[in-house]
């Protein structure tokens, strides 16, 4: 596999999380695939999957830029860029808030884990 092959799977995996394809994202996660992010750490897809169905009607992440570094078992992938979507339970829209998501992929295409961080404590939601 090479960077560039890790960075497209990756990002496949992040337009499955957007979509909510929990059938794709579930496909594309290795087993004891693993989450962290400022609403807590996730030890199951499945928790990850169903935290993001209860906090976002919408959710794209416009990705500005993507590095990616070889690790000892595949690729480290960091996409850079803002999100923008609508929060469930009537809390409004938001967008051009700052994230960075690192997802590991190992050699063989499945993703081991991702850890999110984003401004979303500096953002306000507009009704």
């Amino acid at each position: 596999m090479t960077g560039a092959e890790a960075a497209r799977i990756a990002r496949d995996f992040l337009a499955a999380l957007e979509a909510g394809d929990r059938a794709m994202a579930e496909a594309m996660a290795a087993p004891g695939f693993a989450a962290e992010s400022p609403g807590g750490n996730r030890t199951e897809l499945a928790a990850l999957l169903d935290r993001l169905k209860s906090r976002y009607v919408s959710l794209v992440k416009g990705v500005e830029v993507t590095d990616v570094a070889e690790t000892e078992d595949g690729f480290a992938v960091y996409f850079f860029g803002r999100m923008s979507g609508e929060f469930t339970g009537g809390e409004g829209a938001f967008s051009d808030v700052r994230f960075m998501d690192r997802l590991t992929v190992r050699q063989d295409g499945k993703i081991a884990a991702q850890h999110m961080w984003n401004d979303f404590g500096h953002a306000t939601a507009r009704k």
